[in-house]
């Protein structure tokens, strides 16, 4: 089994509110809150085979969220710490700016 590298950077804000916002998105389209309730009412000997497809439904959101909002990076400028550093702090500041208006 190859392993996918991930998308999703926590040091990238803006990336990871987005993240968090489109996964509570499809939390909320896919019923998981109800799914979780259901869970906790289906007898012992239930659990696990539930628990498990419950734990690959989440997986695969999780993962397609993450998919919506990897960053897609423009291949024709070179990599620099400090170019990255600047990054990271406008994107910074824009989430604290964002979070302001609210």
């Amino acid at each position: 089994m190859q392993l996918i590298p991930r998308r999703l950077h926590t040091r990238d804000y803006a990336a990871v509110e987005e993240y968090l916002e489109e996964l509570f998105y499809q939390f909320s389209q896919n019923k998981i809150p109800n799914k979780v309730v259901e869970l906790m009412e289906v007898p012992q000997e239930q659990h696990i085979l539930r628990y498990n497809n419950l734990d690959k439904h989440v997986t695969k959101l999780m993962l397609l969220s993450e998919k919506k909002c990897a960053i897609k990076k423009n291949s024709n400028y070179d990599w620099s710490p400090e170019l990255a550093k600047s990054g990271s702090e406008l994107s910074y500041l824009l989430l604290i700016k964002r979070s302001q208006k609210d």
